[in-house]
């Protein structure tokens, strides 16, 4: 089921710990459970963790911090994931390049390397300024013990986690850093590619109202995320910890549907008509002069009314689309195709006819901000 009646139903079906949904215009929770029940989140300790590192630096482009093989080596016997940085031992990186290998990629290297640095290398001092700014955020059940959640030995919470991702959206560079599906960052061989699922068009979990991220996993912690979704104008965060998972199994898409796809369209059905409408696929790898179909439906509709959509290119230079969905690439490039139901929700899919398999796409600005096409 994508839709739940309620949010208590949601819940009984989804294994989750806890989780917090609020309404960012409205000020209010909308969906709360077990919310202030202290408890580890493993990555999700980086939103922190980049607040933090910007607080020690008044200029994060200009500021280089050199990969250190004792940070490297520490995360590689804790099996930390790495962002790419730990391949490029004395080379130098600035803080900015840091804080996108470590909120894009989640790389335990780029937390390590950063606290070890900028607090005149002592990390202790760096955790400890960590903590200070969940005092001044509001936190009252979170106490980290290391820059990356690595150690599993920090706590916090479902509210607590929402008041920090809620401040680092505040902070334009890091709320630009956490909407970013790949980077490519100088040095490194390979661009930086996004955790978050939700957000890679390649992926069967892409989300399309999904906007900032950062998810964290470990045995003790279980997969946990938090994510900021704007619909309409509106926007909202939702915060999800404790969901089973065993580190090196597979992550299982299940995870990702409930802990976004289900969860907010409980929250949009309940606020009026809504319509979700996918499309048969997210990533087209195309080259100039090819045709491609897509597929449009609609998996929820409490209108009382058929679906009716509409296609445009949002990059017509590159991709044409006509009224059935028929896309027609006209030149190298990246394109995007967004249809849009007579309710303003709607679906995006990436053209990539760059000829490359990493490309950096960024969800445009107002997608989805409206209420209804003109047309309809």
């Amino acid at each position: 089921m994508l839709v739940y009646d309620t949010f208590d139903q949601w819940l009984a079906e989804n294994s989750f710990q806890a989780v917090c949904l609020y309404d960012c215009d409205e000020n209010r929770v909308l969906y709360a459970r077990n919310e202030h029940m202290p408890a580890p989140v493993a990555s999700l300790t980086k939103i922190a963790a980049a607040m933090a590192a910007l607080e020690c630096t008044a200029d994060p482009d200009g500021t280089f911090i050199e990969v250190t093989r004792p940070a490297v080596n520490e995360v590689h016997r804790l099996d930390g994931f790495c962002a790419g940085f730990d391949e490029q031992i004395g080379m130098r990186f600035s803080v900015t390049e840091y804080l996108s290998g470590l909120l894009i990629a989640s790389g335990c290297e780029a937390g390590m390397l950063l606290a070890d640095s900028l607090c005149a290398g002592d990390r202790d001092a760096f955790v400890a300024r960590m903590n200070r700014l969940a005092l001044r955020a509001g936190c009252r059940n979170t106490c980290f013990r290391d820059p990356c959640g690595l150690l599993d030995e920090g706590v916090s919470s479902a509210f607590d986690v929402f008041l920090l991702f809620r401040r680092m959206l505040e902070i334009p560079l890091l709320r630009g850093i956490a909407s970013a599906t790949t980077r490519i960052i100088p040095g490194l061989p390979d661009p930086v590619l996004t955790t978050n699922r939700l957000k890679r068009f390649a992926s069967p979990v892409f989300f399309p109202y999904a906007a900032c991220g950062k998810t964290g996993t470990s045995d003790l912690a279980g997969k946990c995320l938090a994510c900021s979704y704007e619909r309409r104008g509106k926007t909202y965060i939702a915060i999800v910890l404790g969901y089973p998972f065993v580190l090196g199994q597979t992550a299982t898409d299940s995870f990702w549907r409930s802990a976004a796809d289900s969860l907010l369209c409980t929250a949009f059905a309940r606020e009026g008509p809504f319509m979700r409408v996918t499309l048969d696929r997210h990533l087209l790898k195309a080259g100039a002069g090819d045709r491609l179909p897509l597929l449009p439906r609609a998996v929820f509709n409490n209108t009382g009314e058929a679906p009716r959509f509409r296609f445009r290119s949002l990059n017509p230079e590159v991709a044409a689309v006509d009224g059935q969905g028929l896309v027609t690439v006209l030149q190298p490039g990246l394109a995007q195709i967004e249809i849009l139901s007579q309710t303003g929700d709607y679906d995006l899919a990436c053209v990539n006819a760059c000829g490359s398999d990493f490309v950096s796409v960024s969800r445009p600005r107002g997608v989805g901000a409206i209420s209804a096409h003109p047309s309809f």
